[in-house]
């Protein structure tokens, strides 16, 4: 995964790993049932593909410096979006790992530019951590 870019990378000063806040994170696992509601009756439920992307809610705070180099990153590393990169988040366990993920279409946003040193970025990924793919593609 070498060739991936690693976000981790953008991060200057106070968040060295370029961990999201907390308030800005939630997570939607991947989920292989199918469920079609019907009229009368409990929901009906099969099986779908199984080992799909998670989706996750992800925030951080940055300061002007890693703004920049944050949009830079977006632009040039990662072709503004299209591309995966690495970044550290948790998602099969509390622990933090290391995570590969996608930005949504349309989901990057940025709040709070009145103040340079609170600049909020916030998108929607969708996200396959290290486990899971081993366990996936085994």
């Amino acid at each position: 995964m070498s060739d991936v870019p690693d976000l981790s990378n953008v991060f200057i000063d106070g968040n060295p790993d370029g961990l999201p806040d907390a308030t800005g994170y939630s997570i939607a696992p991947a989920s292989g049932v199918i469920i079609t509601e019907v009229e009368g009756g409990l929901p009906k439920r099969r099986a779908g593909i199984l080992g799909g992307s998670n989706m996750i809610n992800m925030q951080w705070s940055l300061n002007a410096d890693e703004y920049k180099a944050f949009m830079l990153f977006y632009r040039n590393d990662i072709s503004e979006g299209v591309k995966a990169f690495n970044f550290k988040g948790c998602l099969d366990s509390a622990e933090v790992e290391t995570l590969t993920g996608v930005i949504a279409k349309g989901t990057l946003g940025v709040t709070n530019f009145k103040s340079l040193i609170d600049i909020k970025v916030s998108c929607t990924m969708y996200v396959e951590s290290e486990s899971t793919a081993t366990t996936t593609t085994s």
